[in-house]
This record gives C-alpha cells, sequence and structure tokens, in this order.
C-alpha cells in the first residue's frame, strides 16, 4: 500500500500526474477537456489502505507525521498528557494507536474520549492527512490547466458509513475540501 504521509509518495505522484496531464495538453482534442476525476489509493476513492476496518499505517513516515501533527495541535508535552490522560507520552514519544486502542469499547465506531483520546486524534489526524493531499492535489492540477477544468473525485461519502466504520472511511473531512476553491 501507500502511505499518504509519505512525501515522496506526494512527489512522485504529482510528477506522474504532471506528466499526464502535459501529455493530455499536447493532444488534438485537448482543448475538447472539460475536465478530470481526481483519485487515489484504495478503490480510487481516497480511502486510506487498510480503511473501513482499521484505518492502518503503522509506517514509520506515517509515525513522525503523525508527531508533527500533535506538536501542531498541543505544542506542549502537558497539553498532550492532559489531553491523553496519560503522564508518561510526550510529543517525542506519542505512537500510532495500536488496533486493540482502536477499537471501541462499546460499538466499533464509538470511542471513549476519556479514554481514547490517542485514537481521536489519530483518527482527526488522518482525516486531515487525506483531505490536505487531495486539495493539494487539485491544486497542482487546476494550476497545471490554467483553472480550464472542472476537478471532480470521489470523497465526501457519508451515506454509507453505516457500512464501514465511519472514523476510518477517512472521508469526514469533507467539510475541508468543499471549502477549498480547488
Amino acid at each position: 500500500g501507500v502511505s499518504y504521509a509519505s512525501d515522496k509518495f506526494v512527489e512522485e505522484a504529482t510528477a506522474v500526474n504532471l506528466a499526464m496531464l502535459e501529455h493530455m495538453m499536447q493532444q488534438p482534442y485537448a482543448n475538447r477537456i472539460i475536465g478530470s476525476t481526481l483519485t487515489s489509493c484504495r478503490t480510487a476513492e481516497w480511502l486510506w489502505y487498510g480503511s473501513g476496518q482499521y484505518a492502518t499505517d503503522m509506517s514509520e513516515v506515517n509515525q513522525k507525521k503523525f508527531r508533527q501533527w500533535l506538536t501542531e495541535t498541543y505544542q506542549t508535552d502537558a497539553a498532550l498528557q492532559e489531553a491523553w490522560n496519560n503522564s508518561t507520552v510526550t510529543l517525542e514519544t506519542a505512537t500510532v494507536p495500536t488496533f486493540e486502542e482502536r477499537a471501541g469499547e462499546t460499538y466499533a465506531t464509538f470511542v471513549d474520549p476519556e479514554t481514547q483520546r490517542n485514537t481521536i486524534d489519530y483518527l482527526t489526524y488522518m482525516q486531515d492527512l487525506v483531505a490536505d493531499r487531495l486539495i493539494d492535489f487539485a491544486a497542482t492540477i487546476t494550476e497545471a490547466v490554467d483553472d480550464r477544468w472542472v476537478i471532480g473525485t470521489y470523497f465526501g461519502y457519508m451515506n454509507n458509513v453505516y457500512y464501514y466504520n465511519a472514523p476510518t472511511t477517512l472521508h469526514l473531512g469533507v467539510e475541508k475540501v468543499l471549502e477549498d476553491p480547488n
């Protein structure tokens, strides 16, 4: 699978997209293209590999990006420790919650904010990261085509969350995506 946290992934995917766009814009049909569908990852719907059950990404690069997000969010070890109700965690030692930690104590989708704040933060971070990546890719395409195309995507599912574990579909960042002009 791919990690949305990987800057190398973003760099390489951007280069491939720009090469494809350049090729398309040089074709005789270029002036008849009105839009593009931006897709990524599992089922081309911006679903993180493993989403729907665990939303996994235990990679080192994701761990590092999660810690950066925590640092931006909490700024101090004391604030993180208070939020997580854990006096030993620090911004440098916080880890991606395990599968077991991410499971709801009563229902799979519902987690306890008193005892599972690390899971809530991780899922919020993942929502933000997916939305940010989608926005960045859309901005790249919009700029490359001089804002002449409509850019669409498969994102923002709200009605199907009964089938999937809602927070792990990673579509809860839809407001952020809809507010973006790209």
